[in-house]
Protein backbone atom coordinates (compact mmCIF):
# COMPACT_ATOMS: atom_id res chain seq x y z
CA UNK A 1 0.00 0.00 0.00
CA UNK A 2 2.54 2.42 0.77
CA UNK A 3 4.11 1.82 -2.85
CA UNK A 4 1.16 4.27 -4.04
CA UNK A 5 2.39 7.59 -2.54
CA UNK A 6 5.51 7.00 -4.32
CA UNK A 7 3.42 5.88 -7.31
CA UNK A 8 1.31 9.22 -6.69
CA UNK A 9 4.43 11.24 -6.97
CA UNK A 10 5.96 10.00 -9.58
CA UNK A 11 3.14 10.30 -11.62
CA UNK A 12 2.05 14.02 -10.27
CA UNK A 13 -1.39 12.30 -9.69
CA UNK A 14 -3.59 12.23 -6.53
CA UNK A 15 -3.50 9.17 -4.43
CA UNK A 16 -6.66 6.69 -5.49
CA UNK A 17 -6.26 3.31 -4.94
CA UNK A 18 -4.25 1.26 -2.93
CA UNK A 19 -4.82 -1.74 -5.03
CA UNK A 20 -1.63 -0.38 -7.25
CA UNK A 21 1.77 0.68 -6.57
CA UNK A 22 5.17 -0.89 -5.87
CA UNK A 23 4.03 -2.89 -9.27
CA UNK A 24 4.25 0.82 -11.35
CA UNK A 25 7.50 1.94 -9.77
CA UNK A 26 11.05 1.35 -10.11
CA UNK A 27 12.85 1.25 -6.42
CA UNK A 28 16.80 1.38 -7.25
CA UNK A 29 18.25 -1.11 -4.09
CA UNK A 30 21.02 0.30 -2.07
CA UNK A 31 23.57 -2.20 -3.54
CA UNK A 32 22.45 -0.70 -7.13
CA UNK A 33 23.32 3.05 -6.24
CA UNK A 34 26.60 1.66 -4.14
CA UNK A 35 25.64 2.59 -0.57
CA UNK A 36 27.65 2.72 2.72
CA UNK A 37 26.59 0.28 5.83
CA UNK A 38 24.62 1.79 8.09
CA UNK A 39 26.22 2.25 11.72
CA UNK A 40 23.31 0.44 13.30
CA UNK A 41 19.60 0.12 12.60
CA UNK A 42 16.28 0.77 14.09
CA UNK A 43 13.13 -1.71 13.32
CA UNK A 44 10.60 0.62 12.35
CA UNK A 45 7.08 -0.84 13.32
CA UNK A 46 4.11 -0.20 10.92
CA UNK A 47 3.27 3.49 10.80
CA UNK A 48 0.29 5.76 9.91
CA UNK A 49 1.99 8.79 7.87
CA UNK A 50 3.99 9.70 5.27
CA UNK A 51 6.10 12.19 5.11
CA UNK A 52 7.29 14.53 1.52
CA UNK A 53 10.17 16.32 1.89
CA UNK A 54 12.63 18.14 -0.70
CA UNK A 55 16.24 18.43 -0.57
CA UNK A 56 17.10 22.18 -1.63
CA UNK A 57 20.10 20.73 -3.17
CA UNK A 58 20.45 19.46 -7.23
CA UNK A 59 18.61 17.69 -9.54
CA UNK A 60 19.56 14.38 -11.09
CA UNK A 61 17.50 13.45 -14.35
CA UNK A 62 20.12 10.24 -15.12
CA UNK A 63 20.16 7.22 -12.87
CA UNK A 64 23.42 7.68 -12.67
CA UNK A 65 23.76 11.42 -11.46
CA UNK A 66 20.67 10.25 -9.35
CA UNK A 67 22.69 7.78 -7.67
CA UNK A 68 25.79 9.87 -7.29
CA UNK A 69 23.46 12.32 -5.28
CA UNK A 70 21.76 9.60 -3.52
CA UNK A 71 25.77 8.61 -2.52
CA UNK A 72 26.57 12.51 -1.62
CA UNK A 73 23.63 12.64 0.52
CA UNK A 74 24.25 9.32 2.59
CA UNK A 75 27.72 10.54 3.15
CA UNK A 76 26.49 14.08 4.22
CA UNK A 77 23.97 12.22 6.80
CA UNK A 78 26.55 10.16 8.09
CA UNK A 79 29.72 12.59 8.17
CA UNK A 80 28.38 15.69 8.68
CA UNK A 81 25.26 14.83 10.84
CA UNK A 82 26.83 12.34 12.46
CA UNK A 83 23.67 10.02 11.94
CA UNK A 84 23.84 6.36 11.15
CA UNK A 85 22.98 6.10 7.87
CA UNK A 86 21.03 8.36 4.92
CA UNK A 87 18.19 9.82 6.84
CA UNK A 88 15.45 9.10 4.30
CA UNK A 89 13.29 5.57 3.71
CA UNK A 90 13.15 6.48 0.00
CA UNK A 91 14.24 9.26 -2.22
CA UNK A 92 12.98 10.53 -5.82
CA UNK A 93 14.85 11.87 -9.06
CA UNK A 94 13.72 13.40 -11.79
CA UNK A 95 14.62 10.30 -13.98
CA UNK A 96 11.48 8.80 -12.70
CA UNK A 97 13.15 5.92 -9.92
CA UNK A 98 12.62 6.13 -6.66
CA UNK A 99 15.73 5.02 -4.45
CA UNK A 100 15.92 2.66 -1.44
CA UNK A 101 17.24 5.00 1.23
CA UNK A 102 16.26 2.83 5.13
CA UNK A 103 13.87 1.39 3.10
CA UNK A 104 10.04 0.54 4.55
CA UNK A 105 11.34 -1.21 7.88
CA UNK A 106 13.84 0.79 9.61
CA UNK A 107 13.37 3.66 11.27
CA UNK A 108 14.16 6.82 9.09
CA UNK A 109 15.37 10.09 10.68
CA UNK A 110 13.41 12.96 9.03
CA UNK A 111 10.74 14.41 10.80
CA UNK A 112 12.20 14.65 14.26
CA UNK A 113 9.77 13.23 16.66
CA UNK A 114 7.38 11.85 13.92
CA UNK A 115 10.15 9.28 13.09
CA UNK A 116 8.80 6.32 14.56
CA UNK A 117 5.42 6.56 13.21
CA UNK A 118 6.52 7.81 9.72
CA UNK A 119 8.30 6.80 6.27
CA UNK A 120 10.32 9.79 4.69
CA UNK A 121 10.28 9.92 1.19
CA UNK A 122 12.37 13.11 -0.14
CA UNK A 123 12.20 15.12 -3.74
CA UNK A 124 15.00 16.98 -5.27
CA UNK A 125 14.40 20.54 -5.55
CA UNK A 126 10.94 21.61 -5.89
CA UNK A 127 11.18 24.16 -8.38
CA UNK A 128 8.29 27.24 -8.82
CA UNK A 129 5.41 26.60 -10.85
CA UNK A 130 6.45 26.32 -14.54
CA UNK A 131 5.00 29.71 -16.43
CA UNK A 132 3.02 28.71 -19.60
CA UNK A 133 4.80 25.20 -20.34
CA UNK A 134 4.95 24.01 -23.58
CA UNK A 135 2.06 21.64 -24.61
CA UNK A 136 1.66 19.40 -27.49
CA UNK A 137 3.23 20.32 -30.40
CA UNK A 138 0.23 21.79 -32.73
CA UNK A 139 -0.33 24.41 -30.36
CA UNK A 140 2.80 26.36 -31.43
CA UNK A 141 3.53 27.82 -34.29
CA UNK A 142 -0.18 29.69 -34.58
CA UNK A 143 0.70 31.43 -31.05
CA UNK A 144 3.57 33.22 -32.17
CA UNK A 145 4.65 36.19 -34.30
CA UNK A 146 7.87 35.34 -35.96
CA UNK A 147 9.47 38.57 -37.48
CA UNK A 148 10.72 37.35 -40.99
CA UNK A 149 14.39 38.08 -42.17
CA UNK A 150 13.52 40.50 -44.72
CA UNK A 151 10.75 42.48 -41.78
CA UNK A 152 13.99 43.20 -39.49
CA UNK A 153 16.53 44.11 -42.23
CA UNK A 154 18.43 41.11 -42.60
CA UNK A 155 21.78 40.94 -44.58
CA UNK A 156 22.02 38.45 -47.29
CA UNK A 157 24.26 35.59 -46.15
CA UNK A 158 27.76 34.33 -47.48
CA UNK A 159 26.56 30.76 -47.66
CA UNK A 160 23.96 28.24 -46.49
CA UNK A 161 23.97 24.39 -44.81
CA UNK A 162 20.77 22.65 -45.62
CA UNK A 163 19.57 20.98 -42.39
CA UNK A 164 18.21 18.19 -41.68
CA UNK A 165 15.36 17.20 -39.74
CA UNK A 166 16.95 17.44 -36.13
CA UNK A 167 16.26 16.18 -32.49
CA UNK A 168 16.90 18.55 -30.07
CA UNK A 169 16.41 22.64 -29.53
CA UNK A 170 18.93 24.37 -27.94
CA UNK A 171 18.43 27.83 -25.74
CA UNK A 172 20.98 30.39 -25.42
CA UNK A 173 20.90 33.91 -24.38
CA UNK A 174 22.89 37.11 -26.05
CA UNK A 175 24.78 37.85 -22.62
CA UNK A 176 23.81 41.17 -24.22
CA UNK A 177 21.04 44.29 -24.01
CA UNK A 178 17.31 43.32 -23.50
CA UNK A 179 14.92 45.05 -25.69
CA UNK A 180 11.26 45.67 -25.21
CA UNK A 181 9.87 46.97 -28.40
CA UNK A 182 10.05 45.64 -31.69
CA UNK A 183 11.77 48.51 -33.38
CA UNK A 184 14.68 48.12 -30.33
CA UNK A 185 14.31 44.36 -30.91
CA UNK A 186 15.02 44.37 -34.94
CA UNK A 187 17.94 46.58 -34.09
CA UNK A 188 19.79 44.34 -31.83
CA UNK A 189 19.19 41.66 -34.33
CA UNK A 190 20.94 43.28 -36.94
CA UNK A 191 23.52 44.00 -34.46
CA UNK A 192 23.93 40.64 -33.81
CA UNK A 193 24.25 39.78 -37.40
CA UNK A 194 26.70 42.02 -37.78
CA UNK A 195 28.88 41.12 -34.61
CA UNK A 196 28.79 37.43 -35.98
CA UNK A 197 29.58 38.02 -39.83
CA UNK A 198 31.88 41.21 -39.35
CA UNK A 199 33.97 40.01 -35.86
CA UNK A 200 33.53 36.08 -36.02
CA UNK A 201 33.79 36.07 -39.94
CA UNK A 202 30.88 33.85 -40.09
CA UNK A 203 28.43 32.97 -43.18
CA UNK A 204 25.53 34.75 -41.13
CA UNK A 205 24.04 35.59 -37.57
CA UNK A 206 24.21 32.07 -35.67
CA UNK A 207 20.72 31.31 -34.35
CA UNK A 208 18.24 30.10 -36.26
CA UNK A 209 15.52 31.99 -34.09
CA UNK A 210 16.06 34.91 -31.65
CA UNK A 211 13.54 35.71 -28.86
CA UNK A 212 12.61 39.29 -27.22
CA UNK A 213 10.98 41.09 -24.41
CA UNK A 214 8.33 41.99 -27.05
CA UNK A 215 7.04 39.04 -27.05
CA UNK A 216 8.41 38.20 -30.83
CA UNK A 217 10.71 35.55 -32.41
CA UNK A 218 12.99 36.88 -35.08
CA UNK A 219 13.70 34.22 -38.21
CA UNK A 220 17.68 34.49 -38.04
CA UNK A 221 18.93 30.95 -40.06
CA UNK A 222 15.47 29.70 -40.14
CA UNK A 223 14.17 25.89 -39.45
CA UNK A 224 15.84 24.54 -42.56
CA UNK A 225 19.63 26.33 -42.40
CA UNK A 226 22.31 24.67 -40.31
CA UNK A 227 23.08 27.59 -37.95
CA UNK A 228 26.16 28.31 -35.51
CA UNK A 229 25.76 28.32 -31.96
CA UNK A 230 26.53 25.06 -30.56
CA UNK A 231 30.01 23.47 -32.13
CA UNK A 232 29.38 19.50 -33.11
CA UNK A 233 25.57 19.70 -32.29
CA UNK A 234 24.48 22.63 -35.19
CA UNK A 235 23.99 19.32 -37.50
CA UNK A 236 21.21 17.97 -34.96
CA UNK A 237 19.65 21.15 -33.32
CA UNK A 238 18.10 24.51 -33.46
CA UNK A 239 19.41 27.19 -31.63
CA UNK A 240 17.12 29.56 -30.04
CA UNK A 241 18.54 32.61 -27.80
CA UNK A 242 16.66 34.87 -26.19
CA UNK A 243 18.16 38.55 -26.02
CA UNK A 244 20.10 39.49 -23.09
CA UNK A 245 21.73 38.84 -20.09
CA UNK A 246 19.88 36.11 -17.48
CA UNK A 247 23.02 35.44 -15.33
CA UNK A 248 20.87 37.36 -12.45
CA UNK A 249 17.71 37.84 -13.81
CA UNK A 250 14.93 36.24 -15.49
CA UNK A 251 13.41 37.02 -18.96
CA UNK A 252 9.69 38.35 -18.92
CA UNK A 253 6.89 36.70 -19.43
CA UNK A 254 6.39 37.61 -23.04
CA UNK A 255 9.87 36.26 -23.22
CA UNK A 256 9.31 32.81 -21.53
CA UNK A 257 5.73 32.51 -24.11
CA UNK A 258 7.31 33.05 -27.02
CA UNK A 259 10.20 31.02 -26.33
CA UNK A 260 7.76 27.57 -25.62
CA UNK A 261 5.73 28.34 -28.31
CA UNK A 262 8.72 28.59 -30.75
CA UNK A 263 9.77 25.04 -28.98
CA UNK A 264 6.21 23.70 -30.12
CA UNK A 265 6.14 25.52 -33.58
CA UNK A 266 9.36 23.39 -34.22
CA UNK A 267 7.54 20.34 -34.21
CA UNK A 268 5.46 21.67 -36.74
CA UNK A 269 9.03 22.33 -39.25
CA UNK A 270 12.27 20.54 -38.97
CA UNK A 271 12.36 19.26 -35.74
CA UNK A 272 11.41 15.20 -34.74
CA UNK A 273 8.83 15.26 -32.04
CA UNK A 274 9.78 14.21 -29.49
CA UNK A 275 12.69 16.23 -29.29
CA UNK A 276 14.86 17.05 -26.08
CA UNK A 277 15.69 20.84 -24.78
CA UNK A 278 18.90 21.67 -23.76
CA UNK A 279 20.37 24.85 -22.39
CA UNK A 280 23.97 25.69 -24.08
CA UNK A 281 26.01 24.84 -21.12
CA UNK A 282 24.91 20.99 -21.47
CA UNK A 283 26.83 19.96 -24.52
CA UNK A 284 29.62 23.43 -24.07
CA UNK A 285 31.74 24.92 -22.15
CA UNK A 286 30.18 28.34 -21.30
CA UNK A 287 27.58 29.55 -19.05
CA UNK A 288 25.37 30.33 -21.51
CA UNK A 289 22.21 30.35 -21.09
CA UNK A 290 22.61 32.33 -17.55
CA UNK A 291 22.81 30.82 -14.39
CA UNK A 292 19.31 32.62 -13.22
CA UNK A 293 17.80 31.18 -17.29
CA UNK A 294 19.13 27.74 -17.08
CA UNK A 295 17.23 26.32 -13.74
CA UNK A 296 13.91 27.23 -15.97
CA UNK A 297 15.41 25.81 -18.87
CA UNK A 298 15.30 22.24 -16.45
CA UNK A 299 11.61 22.51 -15.59
CA UNK A 300 10.51 22.23 -19.41
CA UNK A 301 8.82 19.22 -20.38
CA UNK A 302 11.71 17.68 -22.48
CA UNK A 303 14.72 18.98 -21.22
CA UNK A 304 17.17 16.57 -22.31
CA UNK A 305 19.82 17.00 -19.24
CA UNK A 306 23.55 17.14 -20.20
CA UNK A 307 25.46 16.39 -23.29
CA UNK A 308 28.78 14.94 -23.99
CA UNK A 309 31.00 17.56 -24.52
CA UNK A 310 31.37 19.66 -28.24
Amino acid sequence: MFCLLLVAILSGVAVAQPSSGCDAVNIVSRAEWGAREPVSTTPLAQVNMQFVHHTVGSRCYTQEDCMAEVRGIQNYHMDNNGWNDIGYNFLIGDDGNAYEGRGWYTLGAHAQSYNDDAIGIILSYASPPIPNPIGPPSSGCSAINIVSRSEWGARPPKGTTPLSPVNMQFIHHTAGIRCYNQADCMAEVRATQDFHMDVNGWNDIGYNFLVGDDGNAYEGRGWYIQGAHAQSYNNDAIGIVIMGDFTNVMPGQAALDALNNLLGCGAENNVNYPYTIHGHRDGCATECPGNTLYPYIQTLPGYGGTLPPC
